[in-house]
């Protein structure tokens, strides 16, 4: 049996809703399977984590892109490099 695990989307969500995705992949002799699998993050922790780290007070804009991406599931650091 094979398996493989592809993280997908762990660190942003861009499926429009607010979850991470990753997907599992598993061959054997007779079957080929593949699950997605949803993580549910607390967006409130990681805003906490965000705003108090350096990497906010060097860089605002993109962190602040980085949040409303966690919060409502758009790639919002794409639109804005268009």
């Amino acid at each position: 049996m094979l398996l493989f695990i592809n993280t997908g989307t762990l660190s942003l969500p861009t499926n429009n809703k607010a979850v991470s995705t990753y997907g599992i992949l598993t061959i054997d002799e007779k079957d080929i399977k593949y699950t997605l699998k949803e993580y549910k993050y607390d967006f409130k922790k990681i805003k906490e984590y965000y705003c108090n780290s350096d990497y906010h007070k060097i860089c605002n804009e993109w962190c602040n892109l980085i949040l409303y991406t966690l919060k409502y599931g758009i790639d919002y650091s794409n639109i804005f490099i268009e």
